[in-house]
């Protein structure tokens, strides 16, 4: 396995998985990317991450 700490990535040199710490994390135990990101930002300091805009319709009925 590669790390790259300078730009947060790994690489598998066996199966060709790769991806970030978070990808890496949720691999090791076996959850889900978000699951992931909300175990390694609980009780720190990590904004977290801007939620989507929901769509808003803008016509209006005539």
């Amino acid at each position: 396995m590669s790390l790259n700490t300078a730009t947060n990535q790994f690489r598998c040199n066996l199966c060709g998985a790769h991806g970030n710490s978070v990808t890496l994390f949720a691999r090791l135990n076996g959850v889900s990317n978000k699951q992931a990101y909300q175990e390694l930002t609980k009780g720190t300091n990590v904004y977290p991450l801007p939620k989507q805009p929901t769509p808003q319709n803008t016509e209006t009925e005539r």
